[in-house]
């Protein structure tokens, strides 16, 4: 079985500098300084980004490691001082996307900023970002530059995975796709009117009208600036699937008494009335589930051998761990860009064969065919 893991890298190689984390975030701060509307997100959100920037140098030289308080996030910050201590110069294009993420944590601690609104303004500047990537749709326009041979190179995998929000791949291959940090194309459950959570009671009547004009700032594609965030961001629905679903049977089975589940109907925690309705929904509509647009299972089941190809990493310790912890796997292909990746990936990867090609050389050789 041969197997395919696309990241970023690809889209770059195809488009110049078009996609890169510095062109991302210098258009970003561009259009939103020039909107004429607080439509999806404000001009302030470019304001949020530069406020973010100015504790960058903070952060690194460890000023700001009081604003921190899980050990999870720690380690993330010592991750992320290693990453940058040496760099001479770093402007705020620099900085990585998801690594501003990190910093929001930091701003917002300092300033003791709460829900809500801390959760809204952090989803304010994930839209930013998500608009920038887009581009008005050039993203998803990208595989008219791949060559045949490229083409033909993608076809040759029984099964190909993406960390990418865009659907290049879908574009030209015969088979599924499978994104495991989500799509441009498909609503996040909050936003879709037909979700399981939007069929719960407090849930009807609410107007989704106004994500129909860009749908993929309200999409499932995921930011995260640690490989844990995104993996628990990942398990969510399918946990909450096997929740409900032992919680519907239990009921159904008379193993828990049903004046429990009227209680958790009619409870003033919202947590538990939710949870009570959720329940009763599933009763009513077996049919119904929570939808899982993260390819976990998916790629934690493949075999034999894997590509690896346009994927630091950096960011992604969860991909990482998955396969290391795959036993079915036999070799890794891993597409280098920098020479130093090797290794960092031979600590990550030890439970299969490692074979490690330059991916600069990959692509010299495939345009000469």
């Amino acid at each position: 079985m041969e197997n395919l893991l696309i990241g970023n890298g690809v889209n770059i190689n195809f488009t110049g500098n078009q996609f890169t984390n510095a062109s991302i975030i210098q258009r970003a701060l561009t259009k939103t300084k020039l909107k004429k509307t607080d439509e999806d997100y404000s001009k302030e959100t470019a304001q949020l980004l530069e406020y973010l920037y100015s504790e960058f140098e903070n952060t690194v030289n460890g000023i700001n490691d009081q604003f921190l308080y899980m050990s999870s996030d720690k380690e993330v910050l010592e991750d992320f001082k290693i990453r940058y201590k040496n760099q001479d110069t770093c402007k705020i294009f620099d900085v990585g996307l998801e690594d501003y993420f990190i910093l929001y944590e930091i701003f917002s601690n300092k300033h003791g900023w709460k829900n809500p609104n801390r959760y809204w303004y952090r989803e304010l500047l994930q839209r930013m970002f998500f608009d920038s990537i887009y581009l008005n749709g050039q993203i998803q326009r990208i595989w008219k530059k791949f060559p045949k041979w490229f083409m033909g190179f993608l076809n040759d995998f029984n099964n190909i995975f993406t960390t990418n929000y865009d659907s290049n791949l879908e574009s030209c291959v015969n088979k599924t796709v499978y994104h495991l940090h989500g799509s441009f194309s498909v609503l996040d459950d909050k936003y879709n009117p037909d979700s399981f959570r939007n069929h719960l009671e407090d849930m009807k009547g609410v107007d989704y009208s106004y994500v129909r004009k860009h749908p993929y700032l309200y999409s499932t594609s995921l930011f995260a600036y640690c490989g844990s965030m995104k993996e628990f961001s990942m398990k969510q629905p399918l946990q909450g699937n096997t929740g409900i679903e032992k919680f519907a049977s239990g009921f159904k089975e008379g193993i828990v008494d049903p004046l429990e589940l009227e209680r958790w109907c009619t409870s003033t925690n919202q947590m538990l009335h939710n949870l009570g309705e959720s329940i009763k929904l599933k009763q009513e509509h077996p049919e119904y589930m929570i939808s899982e647009p993260y390819s976990i299972r998916e790629f934690q089941e493949i075999k034999e051998n894997l590509s690896i190809i346009g994927l630091s990493p950096s960011n992604d310790n969860h991909i990482f761990k998955w396969i290391n912890d795959n036993q079915a796997l036999d070799k890794i292909h891993y597409f280098y860009f920098n020479p130093g990746e090797i290794a960092v990936v031979k600590k990550l990867l030890i439970s299969a064969e490692l074979i490690f090609k330059d991916v600069k050389a990959f692509w010299r050789q495939l345009d000469n065919e």
